[in-house]
């Protein structure tokens, strides 16, 4: 069976209506792989970051709320953690072209032995050797 890694962008999708569009395919998604196995289904702690810092930039709900959708996906998707080595394997591969935090969670994953991230930015991840990016979008 195929793991992937959800990336921060469909998180946030799956909460924010300002998008309808993404937000509606978001939810198909979501709803789509509830009927299935979601042990093959994996964020990271990088993720939960991003998608708490967008929810609060955006003024999309109260921290209240945050915490309840943080302890939400950690009880339905696996929770993978960056380490220090993933760290120093994302400066090796941080360029002008890929930026840092992008290269730090292709480092986690493939500690994690996960090579497919399923994200609204497909071309943000093409730097990265050995990953592939879907798009439910």
């Amino acid at each position: 069976m195929t793991n992937y890694l959800v990336d921060s962008n469909i998180l946030v999708y799956l909460i924010d209506s300002t998008d309808n569009e993404r937000h509606s395919k978001a939810l198909v998604w979501f709803e789509s792989i509830n009927k299935i196995d979601l042990k093959n289904y994996f964020i990271s702690s990088q993720n939960l970051r991003e998608f708490s810092a967008v929810l609060l930039k955006k003024s999309l709900a109260d921290k209240s709320k945050i915490s309840e959708w943080i302890r939400e996906y950690s009880s339905v998707f696996n929770v993978i953690n960056d380490a220090v080595e993933d760290i120093l394997v994302a400066l090796d591969l941080q360029s002008k072209e890929f930026p840092f935090y992008d290269a730090l969670l292709v480092a986690t994953m493939k500690r994690h032995g996960l090579n497919i991230i399923l994200t609204e930015n497909i071309r943000d991840f093409k730097q990265a050797k050995d990953i592939r990016a879907k798009s439910i979008f």
